[in-house]
């Protein structure tokens, strides 16, 4: 299954269930995105999914346009 959210909503995080097999956190700016509400999304979402991950012990792959992370036993 693919899950798309709105990543800063802390009820998303908070209402997921079940057993996950990894996570692969992804974003890239659209060229008319900069600033606001895409670096929001991208610290407050990154930081939310890290934590979602670390406390579940699910394997996590950040990639961004920057930089890629991974971490095997949760973000």
């Amino acid at each position: 299954d693919v899950v798309a959210t709105d990543a800063i909503r802390s009820d998303f995080w908070d209402s997921l269930s079940g057993t996950w097999g990894g996570m692969v956190w992804a974003m890239a700016p659209s060229r008319e995105a900069g600033g606001g509400d895409f670096e929001r999304m991208h610290r407050e979402g990154a930081v939310r999914a890290a934590q979602w991950a670390s406390r579940f012990h699910v394997p996590m792959v950040y990639l961004s346009s920057t930089s890629v992370y991974a971490e095997a036993d949760g973000g």
